[in-house]
């Protein structure tokens, strides 16, 4: 209804937003195809006020929740959450099957917003027509590890390549925090350098 940003506690925003997000026509922006499996990241959002595709995604998911009351989280690496992955087959945790099952993917959002762009033309072209700014990139120090070592790709992604970083919380504890040759050190060492 408001319009606003959504940014995980995990993220760290390396530039302003009046330097890089740009809402356009389609009045959302959604980090884009973070896996072969997802159209979008739900880490960080934005969407301007009473904007269709944030009001279409939270309108499903609210009805999607209804019918979902005590259902639990299937492990993210399960058998099935892995076969139920594919995007062919994602609308079974949607369909009556999923109720019955009793359980909901860790990319429920996710996986939502890829019915909605099967189900809903203006929703598909809205999107279309977004902005798109790839997950790859911004996602890496997560994908990576913030106990990991610093290597030259993440350097570059704090040094400007990159206006958003995902960070993790798997893993973190302050002897890697201080540790400036970890990723989670250099990243949060360079956030005091600026």
């Amino acid at each position: 209804r408001y319009g606003g940003v959504w940014a995980d506690p995990t993220t760290l925003c390396m530039k302003p937003l009046s330097q890089w997000l740009d809402l356009g026509d389609a009045g959302f922006f959604a980090f884009s195809k973070p896996g072969f499996d997802r159209e979008m990241s739900s880490w960080f959002m934005a969407s301007k006020k009473n904007g269709y595709i944030i009001t279409k995604m939270y309108e499903s998911y609210k009805n999607y929740w209804r019918k979902r009351a005590g259902h639990k989280l299937e492990n993210h690496n399960s058998f099935v959450n892995t076969y139920l992955s594919h995007p062919r087959l994602q609308w079974i945790w949607f369909s009556w099957l999923g109720v019955l099952y009793k359980r909901y993917p860790y990319f429920s959002i996710h996986y939502m917003f890829g019915v909605m762009l099967k189900r809903d033309s203006h929703f598909r072209l809205l999107w279309g027509e977004s902005k798109k700014h790839s997950a790859v990139g911004p996602n890496m120090p997560a994908k990576t590890g913030m106990r990991k070592l610093i290597n030259q790709e993440i350097i570059d992604l704090v040094n400007g390549k990159e206006p958003v970083l995902k960070m993790t919380w798997k893993g973190f504890d302050s002897d890697i925090a201080s540790d400036g040759n970890t990723v989670a050190g250099y990243i949060l060492g360079s956030l005091s350098r600026q």
